[in-house]
């Protein structure tokens, strides 16, 4: 005996889907509606990525620098700074100030006695 259950797809559209009892059954069911998310996520990005670009010709139409500027920081999203670890010749990663410093002054010494 199947199950019909009505999944809510977004923005009010209702789609049937048939469960087969036993776990096969779910896990195909789960696949679809992961796969009708995934499609919806991506129709609904391009639709928000072209409203913006929509945005960006108006206001380059209008000279407007500050909506320019504002609408690309929205698509590009904010840069973060890439903090990297400081590890001495054996991979550890050294957490003190006084560990850096030391390995600092044995790398100058390093390249000291190669550049002589």
């Amino acid at each position: 005996m199947a199950i019909i259950r009505r999944v809510k797809v977004s923005r009010g559209a209702q789609k049937s889907q048939t469960l087969k009892k036993g776990e096969q059954g779910e896990q195909e069911a789960l696949q679809l509606l992961v796969q009708g998310i995934k499609r919806q996520s991506g129709k609904d990005k391009n639709t928000y990525l072209r409203n913006i670009c929509e945005e960006i010709e108006t206001a380059h139409m209008q000279k407007k620098t500050k909506v320019i500027y504002d609408s690309v920081r929205k698509i590009t999203g904010k840069q973060a700074l890439r903090v990297r670890a400081v590890k001495d010749k054996d991979g550890v990663v050294l957490v003190n100030q006084e560990q850096i410093k030391r390995d600092g002054e044995n790398i100058s010494s390093c390249c000291i006695i190669l550049i002589r």
